[in-house]
C-alpha cells in the first residue's frame, strides 16, 4: 500500500550554490625546515556534537613538521555548557595540532544529556588563529586530510577538499567557512549544514552506535573522499523521513529549550538529503504538489509516493 505524505515539500524551499573545489596555490609541504613555531598562544574554542558539558576535557597535542605527534600536550577544560573552552599558554614546534575533546555531549534528538562519553577530534593551523572550533565536521574530515595530506596537499587545501567531500555525501552543496570556524549555534548557511549533519548521524544511536557510525564514514572517505555504503545512508534516510513526516520542528525546539545560541536553518539541508536518497530531485518549490514515487530500492519506502 502506498504512504502519501501530504505537503510535506511545503517549506522546504532550498537555495544551494555550486560549489567546486580547486586546491591550486596550497600544495606546499610543512616539512620541519620550514615549521612555524607558535609562542604563548591561548587557544579557545566551542567544542559540539551538541555542545560537551562543562567539566569535559580538551587536549591540544603538538605536531612536528611531519605532522607526527611529539608527546607534548596541553589540557584544558570545557567551562560552560556552550561547549566554551580555553587552552591556555600553548608553545609548538610547528603551526599544526591536533585538538581533542572529550566528555558528555547534549544530544539534539532527544534533548537530553548523553548517557555515554564520546571524542572529537580537530587537525588545525594555528599560525593565523587563536579561535578553533572542534565539532562533527573537524572530526569526520580528519583522516580524510591527513591522507590529502600524504599526497601533497597542504593542510588548509587539504582540510577545505575533505569538507567539500563530507559536505557533498550528504547532498550539501555551498562554499562554507572553514570547518574549525563553524558553530550549530549561529546563524549561516555553514553553520546550519554543521547541524543538519549532526541530526542526521545522530538519528536514534546511543554514543556506542554513533562512535562506530563515525568510524565506518571516516575510513569510507579516507582514500576516495567517497561515501559508499549506500545500505547505511538509506538507512539514515529512511529515519529522517520518518522524523520529517512526524515533526522536525521537535529536534528544533529541543536545542532552543537549551537556551544557549541561535538555531539555523538546519532542516532544508536534513529534507533534502532524505530527498535526494529517495531520488525525489532537490528539495525547492520546483516540485511542489508534484507526485513522485521512492525510487530507491534499498528503503524500506521503496515506491511509496511523496509529494
Amino acid at each position: 500500500m502506498d504512504l502519501k505524505i501530504s505537503r510535506i515539500a511545503l517549506g522546504c524551499a532550498l537555495a544551494f550554490g555550486l560549489n567546486t573545489f580547486v586546491g591550486c596555490g596550497d600544495s606546499s609541504s610543512t616539512k620541519a625546515g620550514n615549521a612555524e613555531k607558535i609562542q604563548n598562544k591561548s587557544i579557545a574554542g566551542v567544542s559540539q556534537k551538541g555542545p560537551f558539558v562543562t567539566g569535559s576535557v580538551v587536549r591540544l597535542y603538538e605536531l612536528d613538521g611531519e605532522y607526527a605527534q611529539t608527546g607534548k600536550s596541553f589540557t584544558g577544560k570545557i567551562s560552560s555548557d556552550k561547549g566554551e573552552f580555553t587552552v591556555p599558554n600553548v608553545t609548538l614546534a610547528s603551526q599544526y595540532a591536533l585538538l581533542e575533546a572529550n566528555g558528555y555531549f547534549r544530544n539534539e534528538v532527544t534533548g537530553e544529556k548523553s548517557l555515554g562519553t564520546i571524542t572529537l577530534n580537530a587537525l588545525t593551523d594555528l599560525s593565523d588563529r587563536e579561535n578553533v572550533n572542534i565539532n562533527l565536521l573537524t572530526h569526520l574530515e580528519y583522516e580524510r586530510a591527513f591522507y590529502l595530506v600524504g599526497t601533497g596537499l597542504g593542510v588548509p587545501a587539504a582540510k577545505k577538499q575533505a569538507e567539500t567531500e563530507i559536505f557533498n555525501a550528504f547532498g550539501i552543496l555551498g562554499d562554507f567557512e572553514n570547518s574549525e570556524d563553524l558553530n550549530i549555534f549561529s546563524e549561516g548557511e555553514g553553520n546550519a549544514a554543521l547541524l543538519a549533519l549532526s541530526v542526521l548521524m545522530q538519528g536514534e544511536r546511543n554514543e556506542a552506535e554513533l562512535l562506530e557510525l563515525l568510524t565506518k564514514f571516516a575510513t569510507d572517505m579516507e582514500m576516495d573522499g567517497e561515501w559508499n555504503d549506500d545500505t547505511t545512508k538509506t538507512k539514515i534516510a529512511d529515519w529522517t523521513m520518518r522524523r520529517d513526516y512526524n515533526g522536525l520542528e521537535n529536534i528544533r525546539s529541543n536545542i532552543s529549550e537549551w537556551n544557549l545560541g541561535t538555531v539555523p536553518d538546519f532542516e532544508k539541508y536534513v529534507r533534502n538529503f532524505w530527498y535526494m536518497n529517495y531520488g525525489l530531485g532537490v528539495c525547492d518549490n520546483s516540485i511542489e504538489g508534484v507526485v513522485k514515487s521512492n525510487a530507491n530500492p534499498l528503503s524500506k519506502n521503496y515506491g511509496s509516493q511523496f509529494y
